[in-house]
């Protein structure tokens, strides 16, 4: 299944790297310009033993590693967590950007999320393909990695930096032709995934069983 997603993906590259050979016809626009909102994230006080639980993903970059989908965290927010910054909160679909230290990794998210204050991440206005952002921006790295040095010895691309970022932008009628084309690809990805977290977690499962009766025998 993970040979299949490795397919699944350079398939939507090359869809991708279709859409974007006649550039000429494209816009030009900054990140805030096609978002609905651009989050920087924030952690809650750990102090609080009542705002950490099971409900709500809470994204950090060790998450986001060669993930194209958020699915699982290591840590969770409780709900009374999430209500403390409501402000922070991410929709299904926001587009996740590590920017600080490690900078270039980008996520989507499946379910409502938060993150950390070392990613930025983007809820795209209706009418722009959230797919065809999170895969410009995959193809972005190097770009970010040099916007993040700023001479500094730890990278950061602070959130008034990252809004103002160029892209370049199909038409609408493009985008959802585009959109058309990858969503089933990535909506397959996203279950061969799921189904992949699943066996892992069996395997270790397993694993820890055979551990236990080696013990007792």
């Amino acid at each position: 299944k993970q040979k299949i997603n490795e397919k699944l993906e350079a398939t939507a590259q090359c869809l991708f790297e279709e859409l974007t050979k006649n550039k000429d016809s494209f816009e030009i626009k900054t990140i805030e310009e096609i978002s609905e909102n651009v989050v920087c994230g924030k952690t809650p006080s750990t102090s609080v033993k009542e705002y950490w639980g099971k409900e709500i993903p809470f994204i950090t970059i060790p998450d986001m590693h060669g993930n194209n989908f958020i699915h699982t965290t290591e840590r969770y927010l409780s709900e009374q967590g999430k209500l403390s910054q409501a402000k922070q909160t991410l929709p299904t679909n926001s587009i996740c950007v590590s920017c600080i230290a490690t900078v270039g990794l980008v996520s989507l998210t499946t379910q409502e999320s938060q993150t950390n204050q070392q990613i930025n991440s983007i809820i795209c206005k209706s009418d722009v393909s959230f797919y065809y952002v999170f895969l410009t921006l995959k193809n972005m790295t190097e770009e970010l990695k040099r916007l993040g040095a700023g001479g500094s010895t730890t990278l950061n691309v602070s959130k008034s930096l990252f809004a103002s970022i160029k892209l370049k932008i199909p038409s609408e009628k493009d985008m959802q032709n585009f959109d058309e084309k990858v969503s089933p690809l990535f909506a397959q990805i996203l279950l061969n995934k799921k189904e992949l977290e699943k066996l892992t977690q069996l395997k270790q499962l397993i694993v820890s069983q055979i551990a236990r009766q080696r013990k007792d025998n």
